[in-house]
């Protein structure tokens, strides 16, 4: 499934994984801010908001967090890269 058909599907969860500092900087509406290093500590709340697409500043940390989810099964989680071009 492309991110383009994930942005169809109503109901998934935009998760930013950069720093709170850089997300009180700005983000996308709606966004929610579990940074990197929180997301093993946060992984049962990351699982019931899936589908995901999680996102940073350029796609980097995004891309090492879909794929630590995967491992962990969430199926449903896609790299939405930098946050300025999902705005």
């Amino acid at each position: 499934m492309s991110l383009k058909e994930i942005f169809e599907i109503k109901d998934f969860s935009l998760v930013d994984v950069r720093t709170p500092l850089e997300f009180q900087r700005g983000s996308i509406i709606g966004a929610i801010n579990i940074p990197m290093n929180e997301v093993v500590n946060r992984l049962d709340e990351l699982k019931k908001m899936e589908p995901l697409v999680v996102f940073c500043r350029s796609g980097n940390r995004s891309e090492q967090v879909m794929h630590y989810l995967r491992e962990q099964g969430v199926e449903e989680v896609w790299n939405g890269g930098g946050w300025e071009e999902l705005n």
